[in-house]
């Protein structure tokens, strides 16, 4: 989406509003902005203009320079994407409507292999401390993520059962990587539209005080039997238990936010693609410019090297002929003068860029030099 706007309105705008309360009505990015500032000749307040003015301080406000874009409309791109709280609650609703899978099942029922091998791993291990919290179960590496206490067990292996079958309804999937070419692109990740998220089903924690030794509390970490599904990586999100609805009733939320959120990183990505060529297209210009400037500079340097060397040429040879006609006159026209005006007429050959005869001598001597 686009909006239109001249010339001296956006600098009007400018010096009377914070470009930072500009950029949120606009919902344009800042790159763009101020790349659309520079492009238009826009002078943009110094850092401390409003600050100064905020405590009633003189500034100085820069003249809006006379430009031939004056009359020209300014197009300010809208900065989008799919990531709204409102779309994603319609969405929702709409999964809600078009689930038919049972979201609320108290038994695992021909569970997925991944979760098959979660029930086995955490049945087969021991309690151990996690993130500063004893007595969690966890699952061992290159299986699904999962950590909780001995009494969510069985219910998080439902949840995480749920939570696969209803993506792959959608036409997502979880999976568990384990040889991935960096170590970061391994664990379990959620996978929509192509895009892939770290996620992990784990408990909650209260933290309780220990009884005070010093002067200072210390402080123990429990597990409360609140189960959640957390987000990892930037930016992290996590859904857990609330009073009014469970994490199993927020499966459709969970969908409609990664649906909504790979949208928006695969926008986000291909308006990245389009930009970084953009301007690579404009640095390959710059560079084809200021090539074809050197390649030109280059060509007309060596022609003026050539008609300078040519016009020493002509007055050397000029000068030649004024010493034989000298030597002439005089009668002092002896065979060492022959032999010199021989010499010197084969350097003037040498020299002279018409002919460039060769010199043995002066075979490793740059003409231009001289």
């Amino acid at each position: 989406m686009t909006t239109s706007i001249d010339r001296l309105e956006l600098y009007n705008l400018i010096w009377s509003t914070p470009v930072t309360h500009i950029l949120t009505d606009l919902n344009i990015s800042n790159t763009n902005f101020k790349k659309i500032c520079k492009d238009f000749h826009i002078p943009l307040p110094p850092n401390g203009y409003w600050q100064k003015i905020k405590f009633g301080k003189r500034v100085e406000k820069i003249a809006l320079p006379e430009n031939k874009l004056e009359s020209e409309k300014i197009e300010l791109k809208k900065y989008t994407t799919s990531l709204h709280k409102k779309s994603i609650d319609q969405l929702a609703i709409e999964l809600q409507t078009k689930t038919t899978f049972n979201i609320n099942r108290k038994k695992l029922i021909k569970p997925d292999p991944i979760v098959s091998a979660a029930k086995n791993d955490l049945l087969n291990s021991k309690a151990s401390s996690r993130n500063g919290v004893e007595n969690l179960y966890c699952t061992s590496q290159g299986i699904v993520n999962i950590y909780v206490s001995k009494a969510l067990i069985n219910r998080a292996l439902i949840f995480t059962d749920t939570l696969i079958k209803v993506f792959r309804q959608r036409g997502h999937d979880i999976k568990v990587l384990t040889d991935e070419r960096y170590t970061s692109d391994n664990g379990t990740k959620a996978i929509v539209y192509g895009e892939k998220y770290n996620i992990c089903i784990k408990e909650n924690r209260n933290r309780v005080i220990k009884k005070a030794e010093r002067y200072w509390n210390e402080y123990d970490y429990a597990p409360n039997g609140i189960l959640s599904l957390r987000l990892d990586g930037y930016p992290n999100y996590q859904w857990q238990d609330t009073p009014n609805k469970t994490l199993e009733d927020k499966i459709p939320n969970i969908i409609a936010y990664l649906e909504s959120r790979a949208k928006g990183d695969i926008e986000n990505r291909e308006r990245n693609r389009i930009r970084y060529e953009e301007q690579e297209k404009e640095r390959k210009e710059a560079k084809d410019h200021q090539e074809k400037i050197n390649n030109e500079l280059e060509l007309f340097k060596n022609v003026l090297n050539n008609s300078s060397r040519w016009q020493k040429s002509v007055n050397l040879r000029n000068y030649i002929n004024a010493v034989r006609q000298n030597a002439i006159e005089r009668n002092t026209y002896d065979n060492k003068l022959i032999n010199w005006l021989e010499w010197i007429s084969n350097k003037a050959d040498w020299y002279d860029p018409f002919i460039e005869k060769e010199d043995e001598l002066f075979k490793d001597i740059d003409r231009d030099s001289i």
